[in-house]
């Protein structure tokens, strides 16, 4: 199944994930998440990337998976042989819920790379993604056949921090019966913060929460913030815990500074629009959404995140209507809220 951060609401999207799909259906889910680029390739301007496989990851990490799905066809009709791009458009379908052509690629990057760590991991995923629909008893027995590629995974490519997430969403989605558990996945994510401290302390945060300890990952991600204030990630975990705790105004400065150092996140934009909302700082918020919507390739989140603020307040629902409007106008981005969702909220402002 998909790992996401928890939701907001019922309506609330998801934020970009880690390897997804490692739980068969039927298991404990995990309220566990990631954050998919470092920080350095977050920062780098689009045009200077070193590659489509580099332009495809800021763009997931943006919220713009439909961006990200075509710059990866056409990298790969010109080098349709290329595991690793392979491997990473089978990651991107997995949001697209095309789970046998992800798993059919995944396997073809293996084939093409028996050593390509990236590419045991998104296989991987993608078999846990296929055991949804598999009887618990069959799902149970692949387990060994996920671990079996994540362990691979972690041996041919030890210094990627995405393989221990992928140990990390492992575990707290596998019950401890069958060999799953948090203190397995603590392990993983101490071996994490070696490569990315960030990184580690999100993931820690999430084993918290995953744990029923929200004040404790609170605590870890203010000290995260503290000693990287220039890492983006860090100040938007904050910002959005607070904001999930309807802290509006606490979360508005974590969530500013967060959108400053990446204005091409949808989320970092969307939640510090949907804070000014709800702070009755509502030109602002328009302001934030004009300049963002500027953008020619973007997702549409921060339009919808709007609108469900605005629905909350019951303030301008002739502004919050023009944004889900907007919202059902493209195509739905994975991970972030339905269409069928969008249009619940519309038909609910009367």
């Amino acid at each position: 199944m998909p790992v996401s951060r928890r939701p907001l609401a019922s309506t609330a999207p998801a934020a970009p994930s880690r390897p997804q799909g490692l739980a068969p259906e039927g298991l404990a889910p995990a309220r566990a998440a990631g954050w998919l680029v470092l920080l350095a390739a977050l920062l780098v301007p689009l045009a200077a990337a070193a590659s489509p496989l580099a332009q495809a990851r800021q763009w997931v990490e943006w919220g713009d998976w439909i961006q990200a799905r075509s710059l990866l066809d056409a990298a790969l009709k010109s080098t349709p042989n290329d595991p690793k791009l392979l491997a990473y458009d089978a990651h991107v379908l997995l949001a697209f819920q095309e789970n046998k052509q992800a798993v059919k690629l995944a396997r073809q990057a293996v084939k093409l790379d028996a050593r390509c760590g990236s590419c045991h991991l998104f296989l991987a995923e993608g078999l846990g993604q296929q055991a949804k629909g598999v009887s618990r008893f069959r799902a149970l027995f692949k387990l060994h056949h996920i671990l079996k590629h994540l362990k691979l995974a972690l041996q041919l490519s030890p210094n990627d921090p995405d393989v221990y997430w992928g140990f990390i969403n492992y575990y707290l989605q596998v019950p401890p019966a069958a060999g799953g558990g948090a203190a397995k996945a603590y392990a993983y994510v101490r071996q994490l913060a070696q490569y990315d401290a960030v990184d580690g302390a999100l993931a820690m945060g999430e084993v918290e929460v995953a744990g029923g300890h929200p004040e404790r990952a609170m605590q870890v991600y203010r000290q995260s913030a503290a000693a990287h204030p220039n890492d983006p990630r860090a100040l938007f975990a904050v910002g959005e815990a607070l904001f999930r705790q309807g802290d509006f105004a606490a979360a508005l400065d974590w969530l500013q500074r967060a959108r400053r150092l990446a204005p091409q996140s949808a989320f970092y934009t969307g939640y510090e629009a949907a804070a000014l909302v709800h702070l009755s700082r509502q030109i602002q918020a328009w302001r934030l959404i004009r300049a963002y919507e500027t953008r020619p390739q973007r997702s549409q989140l921060p339009e919808f995140l709007v609108a469900q603020a605005l629905k909350a307040v019951g303030q301008n629902f002739p502004w919050a209507r023009q944004l889900l409007e907007s919202y059902l106008a493209v195509p739905h981005e994975p991970n972030q809220p339905s269409h069928r969702v969008a249009r619940s909220l519309l038909a609910s402002l009367g």
